[in-house]
């Protein structure tokens, strides 16, 4: 169980900044505190690449759905580095919602779950983690037009081919 304590960590960390958001976020008390969620977010992401650098000689398997080796947890370390950056990098954008930066955490929770994923209906449900969302995050500006016909159109798209993901997947398995 101490193998996938990185996801665990951002799972609580993920429902915790939730909690907090919707308790401080939405307050003119506090002055809505977002760059407060900001540098949290980025604390749990560095957090959670301290927590990725266990040493694991052998690839461990967990419950026939999860295998935990260096290779996944190289490529976790690789994916939180660079949404650490992209997220250095949009400070500047000036967003005042804080879901923005749990459906970030959520996508990301997502993409660990596929980098350990050893069975395909966990590579099917972390996938769905994923994309449910990124279709919120491509809608996440409500004036724009261009943003409310990119989530339909992305929402459009990941219905097909999750039905065809799993008519292919009921092909394989049952062959």
């Amino acid at each position: 169980m101490t193998y996938i304590f990185p996801e665990i960590f951002l799972g609580s960390s993920l429902l915790l900044l939730l909690i907090g958001g919707s308790i401080l976020g939405s307050s003119p008390k506090y002055n809505y505190p977002i760059i407060c969620f900001h540098s949290l977010t980025c604390l749990i992401l560095i957090w959670v690449i301290f927590l990725m650098n266990a040493d694991i000689d052998n690839s461990k398997i967990i419950t026939n759905y999860f295998i935990v080796d260096t290779l996944s947890n190289n490529a976790k370390i690789i994916m939180s580095i660079g949404l650490l950056a992209c997220l250095c990098i949009g400070k500047n954008k000036k967003i005042k919602i804080f879901e923005y930066y749990v459906l970030i955490l959520l996508g990301f929770l997502g993409l660990c779950f596929l980098t350990i994923s050893y069975d395909i209906i966990s590579v099917y449900l972390s996938l769905e983690l994923i994309t449910l969302s990124f279709y919120i995050l491509a809608t996440f500006q409500r004036s724009s037009v261009f943003s409310t016909e990119a989530g339909l159109k992305y929402f459009l798209l990941g219905a097909i081919s999750s039905a065809l993901l799993l008519f292919g997947a009921s092909f394989f398995i049952f062959i």
